[in-house]
């Protein structure tokens, strides 16, 4: 059987794709710490302090990753050295955030790299199989959204856990200033006895501290590494009580019970409106999964809508339609608090 050597390129720049996108993932499961080794990626407001390099050097060590893995991180070392160093107060990028979050070992360009990859075959696979733009297009958008869809799906799932666990932690920090510790040391104690993912980034908190930062800016990059609104009501409050003193514990078991009330309010908040979002992926998806199936079922019956000015059209008018219906839904279904 002949095949074509287009197809077999396509192929073989799809299964690479797929497999720096699967060791990335793998990685991101398999470390304790997903955020650790962040200002090794040279986008941390830390990048040129000595604490945080011993800090990154000793998580670096600790890290269990591939062979591909410690392969990019090798270069991405040595790119580093040739290139200025970040200035101080840099924060990190929404992007490289969201991936440590998602728990994907993999930098921006990486990851970036990865979806060009995948989506460049699979519209090139859609162009050659259907021999016009419109599903070549249409398959490089299905990649973009699927990927962004699985990243944004393992870090909202990561900071709902996250979150669950701020009431346990300020309950066992505010027990320990009770008993008498000290609040670094109800800090090393949520470390060593808290799982991940909450359990971790306290454990990161201790580290940085005991280098010698600061509490408060301890305190500060904790905040900065994990995008939550519970979280900066925590870190505010115990700033403001470290510098004009108070009850520290009776303060915890206020913000404990306010944020207990915020999570309630979002767990309404999301069963109410979980039809109308259902309803707005069922009828985005709809006519998407019923073309498909017309594809495999009769091609030549819809073959004209991709060879045809007017059915080209009409395909991206109906895609452009779809697209703004699933905004507008996402839009009334999303609720600040």
């Amino acid at each position: 059987m002949n095949i074509d050597s287009n197809v077999l390129i396509a192929g073989l720049v799809t299964s690479a794709g797929l497999i720096f996108l699967m060791i990335g993932l793998s990685s991101g499961s398999a470390t304790s710490n997903p955020l650790a080794g962040i200002s090794g990626y040279g986008e941390s407001a830390w990048d040129d302090d000595r604490n945080m390099a011993a800090i990154d050097m000793v998580e670096f060590k600790t890290q269990k990753f591939s062979p591909l893995t410690r392969a990019f991180q090798a270069w991405r070392d040595s790119q580093k050295q040739k290139r200025p160093k970040a200035a101080a107060g840099d924060e990190v990028s929404p992007m490289a955030r969201k991936l440590m979050l998602a728990q994907i070992q993999m930098t921006p360009l990486e990851w970036t790299t990865t979806r060009l990859m995948i989506g460049g075959a699979v519209s090139g696979l859609a162009y050659y199989r259907f021999g016009s733009l419109i599903p070549a297009v249409m398959g490089a958008l299905a990649v973009f959204f699927i990927t962004k869809i699985v990243v944004n799906m393992r870090a909202n799932k990561r900071q709902m856990r996250f979150e669950r666990q701020l009431i346990d932690v300020i309950g066992v920090i505010g027990a320990g200033m009770r008993a008498g510790s000290t609040f670094n040391q109800a800090i090393e104690y949520v470390a060593g006895h808290v799982d991940p993912p909450a359990g971790p980034e306290f454990a990161r908190l201790s580290r940085e501290a005991q280098f010698g930062i600061p509490m408060d800016e301890c305190l500060a990059h904790l905040a900065q590494r994990n995008d939550s609104n519970e979280l900066r009501l925590l870190v505010n409050a115990i700033v403001v009580n470290r510098r004009v003193g108070g009850n520290m514990s009776s303060i915890l078991e206020i913000l404990a019970d306010t944020i207990r009330m915020r999570i309630k309010i979002k767990g309404d908040i999301k069963t109410l409106t979980a039809q109308a979002s259902f309803s707005g992926w069922i009828i985005s998806l709809l006519p998407v999964a019923l073309l498909g199936i017309l594809m495999l079922i009769s091609p030549a019956y819809v073959g004209p809508m991709f060879t045809n000015g007017v059915g080209q059209g009409i395909l991206g008018a109906a895609g452009f339609s779809v697209l703004m219906g699933m905004f507008l839904m996402r839009k009334v279904t999303k609720v600040a608090i």
